[in-house]
């Protein structure tokens, strides 16, 4: 991809635009390649089933047309090949003797598909043209490209990726698989007609299991959080009928009520983004929600005690400033780039036919630097998630992926004047941008749910310090 970028940028200083069209055209090829491949797989095995895909469709080609193509690609097709079956040998030996036994009929299976496309490529380019022979050879031919790149897919499957970290994996056991959901919120439009992203592997009821167990953890910790404060305001309140002053009493009351007014709107809040964690608005308002109550909390905490409160240096004042500090929301960054890139994408989805090439290109262009902002919030989350590596690295793929679609959408309409098909391979390519930023938003809210979870588990023991200090002034 990146190379293709730098030939385009080199074929738009030289306004070579067959080059730019042909690296467009290209680029299209590559998305096809790739587009059904097993997201889990590591970027290696990924490379190595695409260059092999392309390599069988080089052969074939090469095959039908009986050009002297076809013995190089032939020989680069077994080479990869026999690439692929060595990643498999040596992955045998962490599987079990039944996972093994599978593997290596799988690559049995690879090794004799192998065999028979490039056989029947040699059938198919000495077959005499226009007779019933060579059609017969040509349709054998399909047939066998489409048998060798299912096995090999299959195979490529199987292969073990790296185990996560130790720790990492007895949380992934004791917490269940990871949190996926398919978009349905109503905030996504409709008017796409990209399909939505599938949890491969994953039933509508296991999907639903784990979104349950993960919606109950983050409620489970909000009501955590909830109880801190209202035992702090309860506190708060016995402290205030021993008051002499009658309007510092009444204060006191009335910011103990809004604290628990506060931890109550928290819990409502979090119940809320777990019916709907899909739902931008769900996540700003437990934002909103954690501001207020950090700010009720430390009003109540300076009317206990105020010069302790205004001391920055005392130990009541660092901990009303760690809770206040914690509440900043990074979601909002990504939710407004999202929502402004997706309405600019369904426009030109929807509006392509109708637009000019120059407004397509501008339109294009804007999407670009939108996704750029949406990538850099993906890695800011991303790098947040350092309690799960798993995660962390979906996040980062996201990125780079949404970067790498937006890209090619920016290519093919800058050469869409060159070619009458122009409109329809950015809208092609707008789809596909279009479905990874759908999943771009899944994999950012269950990010965003374990950090709600971590850091108000975090913001409990937070409430509880406080607590314990105002106790210890008399």
């Amino acid at each position: 991809m990146k190379k293709l970028v730098g030939d385009f940028i080199n074929a738009l200083k030289a306004n070579d635009l067959p080059r730019m069209k042909e690296i467009a055209e290209e680029l299209l090829r590559l998305s096809e390649l790739v587009r059904d491949l097993d997201p889990n797989l590591p970027d290696h095995l990924k490379e190595l089933v695409t260059e092999l895909r392309k390599l069988s469709g080089q052969a074939a080609t090469a095959a039908q047309k009986a050009s002297p193509n076809l013995v190089p690609a032939a020989t680069r097709l077994t080479e990869k090949t026999a690439a692929l079956l060595k990643e498999a040998d040596n992955a045998s030996p962490s599987k079990s003797p039944e996972e093994a036994a599978q593997l290596k009929s799988q690559s049995n299976q690879v090794r004799d598909s192998n065999k028979t496309l490039i056989s029947t490529c040699r059938s198919a380019a000495t077959a005499p043209p226009g007779t019933p022979e060579k059609a017969l050879a040509d349709k054998n031919l399909v047939s066998a490209q489409q048998q060798f790149d299912a096995a090999v897919s299959a195979l490529a499957s199987k292969i073990p990726t790296p185990p996560p970290p130790p720790k990492q994996a007895a949380a992934r056991k004791a917490e269940g698989p990871s949190f996926k959901v398919i978009p349905t919120s109503t905030e996504i439009s409709s008017t796409s007609t990209a399909p939505p992203p599938k949890s491969p592997g994953k039933s509508p009821a296991s999907r639903k299991k784990e979104t349950a167990a993960k919606e109950t953890e983050l409620v489970i910790a909000a009501k955590k959080q909830a109880e801190a404060a209202e035992e702090f305001a309860k506190e708060a309140r016995e402290k205030a009928q021993q008051q002499k002053d009658a309007s510092k009493k009444q204060s006191t009351l009335a910011d103990a009520d809004r604290v628990n007014k506060e931890a109550q709107a928290l819990v409502s809040a979090a119940q809320s983004l777990a019916n709907n964690p899909l739902r931008q608005s769900a996540q700003r308002s437990l934002d909103s929600v954690q501001s207020n109550l950090a700010g009720a909390i430390t009003k109540l905490a300076t009317g206990l005690d105020e010069s302790a409160a205004a001391n920055k240096s005392s130990d009541l004042g660092k901990a009303l400033q760690d809770l206040s500090g914690d509440v900043e929301s990074e979601s909002e960054p990504f939710f407004g780039s999202y929502d402004s890139v997706m309405a600019d994408l369904q426009k030109l989805i929807a509006e392509h036919d109708k637009m000019d090439s120059k407004s397509i290109v501008a339109s294009s262009r804007l999407i670009s630097e939108k996704i750029a902002v949406l990538a850099k919030a993906l890695q800011k989350r991303a790098d947040l998630m350092k309690d799960d590596p798993i995660l962390q690295e979906q996040l980062r793929n996201t990125a780079k992926v949404l970067r790498d679609k937006a890209m090619q959408v920016k290519i093919l309409s800058a050469v869409n004047i060159t070619s009458k098909g122009g409109n329809e391979q950015v809208k092609s390519a707008s789809l596909g941008l279009c479905t990874s930023l759908k999943e771009s938003l899944t994999a950012y809210q269950e990010a965003t749910i374990k950090l709600n979870v971590k850091r108000s588990n975090n913001r409990t023991a937070k409430i509880r310090n406080i607590l314990s200090l105002c106790k210890a002034h008399k």
